[in-house]
């Protein structure tokens, strides 16, 4: 895999067998790696919804940070597609 394929990996919604490959490459643990990502894509929405509602509070309230909350929760979402229930 090239450094580029892998920056892909990190970056993109890829599926369990990618991840678990991306893992054994680096020498890690194939099944808690693709355990791990798994479980982050399932988390990852109700911590994006509790940091924009911070943010909010804090009034930071710039355009962007909506697009970016959209954009990784629908990141998110993807990945769980990808990994199953």
């Amino acid at each position: 895999m090239s450094s580029e394929q892998r920056l892909q990996v990190l970056l993109g919604g890829r599926s369990a067998g990618e991840w678990a490959s991306l893992a054994r490459e680096l020498e890690l643990e194939p099944d808690r790696v693709v355990e791990r990502v798994a479980e982050l894509s399932r988390r990852m929405p109700d911590s994006i919804h509790a940091m924009r509602r911070a943010t909010e509070t804090m009034g930071l309230r710039h355009p962007v940070l909506g697009r970016l909350a959209k954009q990784l929760t629908q990141r998110a979402n993807r990945c769980q597609e990808l990994f199953g229930p």
